[in-house]
């Protein structure tokens, strides 16, 4: 996909740290929280319902997914 071409590094060499961290209004199965080996971390939102989710000023597609770097 395209958001694992983006951040190839999170997703080769990343560590999942999804339990550490909380996200306001999402059930952990929606989102994962991966971090490389500098300690950068790449929090990704995954929308499986059938209307638009919202983080933020972000919008999210039924079945879409996105990205943001922490």
């Amino acid at each position: 996909s395209k958001i694992m071409a983006e951040y190839e590094e999170f997703f080769l060499t990343g560590d999942r740290r999804g339990d550490e961290m909380s996200v306001p209004g999402w059930e952990r199965d929606d989102y994962e929280v991966l971090v490389d080996p500098s300690g950068n971390r790449l929090l990704l939102l995954m929308n499986t319902g059938k209307t638009v989710r919202k983080y933020g000023d972000h919008e999210i597609p039924p079945d879409g997914a996105l990205a943001i770097r922490l």
